[in-house]
This record gives C-alpha cells, structure tokens and sequence, in this order.
C-alpha cells in the first residue's frame, strides 16, 4: 500500500512539472491554428472562385466564434472538469480543421473555420488551471507566459502558413492543423489533473445564450 502511495506521489509530482509546460504548448499551437486564416484569403478566394470580401468570412468565422465561446469557457474553467473543456475544446478544433481540409464549398471551410475559434476560448481556461494547480508565485509566472505564448502562436501561424501554400494546396495547412491539435490533445489527456474537489455551481444558459446572440450580432453588423 505504501509502494503503492509513493508511485502515485511520484506520478502526480511528475505531471505538476509538465503542468506548465503542457498549458503553453497547447495554448501555443491553438494560437498558430486560429491564425491559419487571414494569411490565406487570397488564395483561398483565387481557389474557390470568391471575392476578398467574401473570403475574409474565413477569418471572420473564427473570429466570432472565439468572441462567443471565451466568456462561456472561462465560466466554465471555476468549474471542477477544467480538463475535460480543454479536452472537448481541443476536439471540436480538430474537427473543424478535419471539415475546412475536405471541404468542397466555401460554405462548407467556413463552418470548420467557425469550429476552429473554438480554440480561443481556451487561453482563460488554461490560466484558471494553471491558477488551481500551483501555488501564487508559479501561477503568476505561468499565466504571464501563457498570455505571451499565445501572442507567439498567432504570430508563428503566418510564416508557416506562407510556406505550406507556397509548395502546397493550401487545404494542406488545415491538414497540419489538425495534427498539431492532436498532439495538444493527447498531451492534455495525459499530463493535465482530472476532475478537481471544486463544487460545481449552476451555469446560467440563458445568460450564455443571450450574449451569443449579441456577440453575433454586433460581430455581423460591423463585418
């Protein structure tokens, strides 16, 4: 029982290490895919026969969707399952990278777009877990690398997508974003804290329904 005890005193110790490390990879590779859309619009209008305009709902999209959902996850991450909306956040961006790589129709890469600014809600998230799980001192320097480590991302996802179109079709791009969102995801799943003793307390849905609507709304009228 005592071997026992120490292995897992040793396992979470080990995974309190890779805590920090885990958040800023998977915040930074969210960052890089969330920005694989401005970089392509002249490409992608050129390819499916779209004006600038109408391509910039690729940015967009995204755009709206991070707007709607980062309020709502950051209520989430005071709940107990911080690791469980990352996880579930982390799948539906690959899902929308998977849809904007096969997509046949403009409509159709601006759904997965939407589905990939998911991944912006996650930065309040990973802050709150990083919160939770270390002492003052450590979150704070965690946090701070998180918020720059986002800035990073976004900044890295121009340059490598300038490269992957150049030699490829630029559906290739979304390809290698769903990759590095499952490598995120299974770091998540193995190195981030399971359900905390944190009591859950009650999410108002029609609050989060009516700034959606809102979000929604002011984001198309000013588009």
């Amino acid at each position: 029982m005592l071997a026992t005890t120490d292995a897992e005193a040793t396992t979470d110790h080990g995974r309190l290490r890779l805590l920090v490390p885990t958040l800023v990879f998977v915040g930074l590779l969210v960052a890089v895919v969330s920005s694989l859309g401005a970089p392509l619009i002249p490409t992608i209008a050129k390819a499916d026969g779209v004006t600038l305009s109408t391509a910039q709902w690729v940015l967009t999209a995204a755009l709206m969707t991070g707007a709607v959902v980062t309020p709502v996850m950051g209520r989430l991450a005071d709940g107990p399952s911080q690791r469980k909306v990352i996880a579930l956040t982390l799948v539906v961006v690959a899902i929308g990278c998977a849809v904007a790589a096969l997509s046949v129709s403009f409509p159709m890469l601006v759904i997965g777009r939407g589905l990939q600014g998911m991944g912006m809600g996650l930065l309040p998230v990973n802050m709150a877990t990083a919160r939770r799980n270390l002492d003052r001192a450590r979150a704070g320097r965690a946090i701070a690398t998180l918020s720059v480590s986002t800035a990073i991302g976004a900044g890295l996802g121009y340059p490598l997508t300038g490269v992957i179109t150049e030699e490829f079709d630029y559906r290739v791009a979304y390809w290698f974003g769903f990759g590095v969102v499952i490598t995120a995801l299974v770091c998540a799943l193995v190195v981030l804290p399971g359900r905390s003793k944190v009591q859950a307390s009650r999410f108002d849905i029609g609050g989060a329904v009516a700034l959606s609507i809102a979000v929604v709304g002011a984001s198309v009228l000013l588009s």
